[in-house]
């Protein structure tokens, strides 16, 4: 490795993903409007809060790229001031809690957010409500939450899910130095050119997270370092409090976790625990050629270009893509994680025979989308399979279950001192598969999809959406998963 090169192509990357001056003032300007309104209108209607706060990478973090445009608020409220509330058993207390956050929303928010000037104003649904608007080109969250210390935070726990949140800012603010601030900006845009950061990635249900990039700087320090570890972070668990892998890997709450990255503001939380494998492998696939080319068109995200008619022939049946439209105006996060499901169930299906049998072989599933069009895809190993296959029975000494198996398959015969039975199959074709269970056997109402639109299912897609996501399943996963079929 070229430690010299990387540091000179490190230098020429913060060139372009490092914000302006210009730019760090004007947001800095916008949070300041907002956070004056929220305090403005919460005097004047008496409503109680102990601090107003900038969270994110726009926040007190600093760590944001060039042309970011989210801007975070935190509004802190005290328990003491909900305490009835939060003596209630918890189904209780979270229903009345989400009730509270509504009227605040709809009552201080929305008002503060009017005020400041905000436009494209409209209550959003996560774990509770929250206000998300949009201000001089930057998309705002106004969220509430409660402060709690951090000794009572590591006790019992949060009250709610973003209760972490200024922790974590306090944490980052206050141990990465100006430098590292700079490291995490460019991990983050190698994460972001390669398509495995956020929670809107393109390969995995979410990608890294802006606060496991900061962990792993804090860690190791460098860019480089990250990915020089990248390979083995699967096998070295990260703990700021000490423990050792092997009592790690037994912790019950995250011990099975592919990634471990524990937060240091809770020993009892990973950080990394929403990462998908996917995107960790095909993260960790780009930083090897990095390494052994660096070059700083690697922290430039460029768009996904869709496949060649030649790599469509390529591929032809043995991929499928499944095309929606969120007519519904469910949010985004929600839609994918049911598509996501849907897509397992239907791998799960195209994969094995109800009888355990091999069908089309290991399936890549992947979900992609820009709201609000929704693309499901599918890669088969095997284009088409023989109409018949072999099921295994019992061994021939085994009395009972042997007259079980002649009953159900009197055509059985006898290899190699097992039962054997000749099973006429369903299905040879993936794709017919897949239609008979989204249609003939209802998968969409199974898993709560009934309202979405179905726009196309094709072999290649036939929006830009389902095009990228055909080349995302050919480009990107068959590297890590399927090499040999590229």
């Amino acid at each position: 490795m070229n430690l010299r090169k990387i540091r000179e192509i490190k230098n020429e990357a913060l060139k372009i993903i490092k914000p302006t001056k210009r730019e760090i003032e004007k947001q800095k300007e916008i949070i300041n409007r907002l956070k004056q309104s929220i305090e403005k209108i919460a005097i004047k209607n008496g409503y109680k809060f102990l601090f107003v706060e900038e969270e994110g990478s726009t926040g007190i973090k600093q760590t944001q790229l060039r042309g970011a445009s989210d801007i975070d608020i935190f509004v802190a409220l005290s328990p003491n001031d909900y305490k009835d509330i939060l003596k209630l058993p918890k189904k209780e207390m979270r229903d009345k809690l989400h009730k509270e956050f509504e009227i605040i929303v709809e009552e201080w928010f929305k008002p503060a957010a009017i005020n400041a000037g905000c436009t494209n104003i409209k209550i959003t649904y996560a774990e509770h409500p929250y206000l998300s608007a949009k201000i001089s080109g930057f998309d705002v969250d106004i969220l509430a939450g409660f402060w709690l210390e951090l000794q009572e935070l590591l006790k019992r726990g949060p009250i709610t899910a973003v209760d972490r949140t200024p922790h974590h800012s306090r944490f980052v603010h206050k141990n990465l130095s100006k430098e590292q601030r700079d490291e995490v900006r460019l991990l983050k845009a190698f994460l972001k050119a390669c398509y495995t950061y956020g929670d809107m990635c393109a390969i995995g249900r979410s990608g890294f997270t802006g606060f496991s990039v900061e962990l792993l700087i804090y860690f190791y320090k460098t860019f480089e370092r990250v990915l020089l570890n990248l390979k083995n972070l699967p096998k070295t668990p990260i703990d700021f409090f000490g423990r050792k892998a092997e009592e790690l890997r037994k912790h019950p709450k995250f011990g099975k976790d592919f990634l471990i990255i524990v937060d240091p503001t809770d020993p009892n939380r990973n950080a990394a625990a929403s990462i998908d494998k996917r995107a960790y492998l095909y993260a960790n696939h780009v930083a090897q050629k990095f390494l052994t080319n660096p070059s700083k068109e690697y922290f430039i995200k460029k768009p996904i270009k869709p496949l060649s008619l030649v790599e469509e022939r390529k591929y032809k049946n043995q991929l499928l893509i499944i095309e929606f439209k969120n007519t519904k105006n469910l949010h985004y996060a929600i839609l994918r994680d049911k598509l996501y499901r849907l897509a397992s169930r239907l791998s799960f299906l195209l994969e094995k025979e109800e009888t355990g049998e091999e069908r089309f072989g290991k399936t890549i599933h992947e979900v992609y989308f820009e709201d609000p069009i929704y693309a499901l895809g599918f890669y088969f190993p095997k284009r088409e399979i023989e109409p018949y296959f072999l099921r295994k029975g019992p061994p021939v000494d085994m009395i009972d279950h042997v007259k079980k198996f002649l009953q159900k398959h009197p055509n059985a015969f006898v290899k190699n001192g097992f039962y054997w039975a000749k099973i006429k199959r369903k299905y040879t074709k993936p794709k017919d598969l897949i239609l008979d269970y989204l249609f003939g056997k209802d998968l969409l109402s199974q898993t709560n999809l009934e309202n979405i639109k179905i726009l196309s299912i094709s072999e290649s897609g036939t929006t830009p959406i389902g095009r990228k996501l055909a080349a995302i399943i050919v480009k990107m996963l068959l590297q890590i998963i399927y090499p040999e079929f590229l």
